[in-house]
């Protein structure tokens, strides 16, 4: 496997973001209004209207303050540029655990000598991170590193 560099879009996220603010949009009036019959229509406007931006501003400011600039997967390991503070670099041979999960998001976790390191998918297509994940996966077999995962993600690699 040659280097290959990876850049999380902001315009991807917000994307993703948009769906997620419909959805809440969409299904938080009918929520209350199926818990609560005697609620107002305006009231049931405005809790859709505000759940869906506060959800949008959460998300678009957690990729802006923890998603990657940018990061390099190679043979020899990975180095993540973080958009603050320093930059991680590792080698596959230091990691003695990883972890592919969904919590809140698809994220890789891995354990080195100097501790635990997170990798989330935020900024890119659903078929990116796949292969960036398939290509982790891989190189870590390669190295025997067993990789727990919960259901989805579980799911997402097979």
């Amino acid at each position: 496997m040659e280097t290959t560099c990876h850049t999380p879009s902001l315009a991807q996220d917000l994307r993703e973001n948009s769906m997620v603010c419909l959805g809440i949009l969409v299904v938080a009036p009918v929520i209350l209004w199926r818990r609560k019959g005697t609620v107002s229509v305006p009231f049931l406007a405005l809790a859709g209207v505000g759940g869906s931006l506060g959800a949008f501003l959460v998300y678009t400011l957690r990729f802006l303050a923890k998603s990657p600039k940018r990061f390099e997967l190679s043979d020899h390991g990975l180095k993540i540029e973080r958009r603050t503070g320093p930059a991680t670099e590792f080698a596959w041979g230091d990691v003695t655990e990883a972890s592919f999960q969904s919590n809140y998001g698809l994220a890789w976790n891995f354990k080195t000598a100097a501790g635990w390191v997170r990798l989330r998918g935020d900024g890119f297509g659903g078929m990116d991170w796949y292969r960036i994940s398939r290509a982790i996966a891989d190189r870590l077999a390669e190295e025997k590193i067993d990789v727990s995962t919960d259901g989805v993600g579980g799911n997402f690699l097979s």
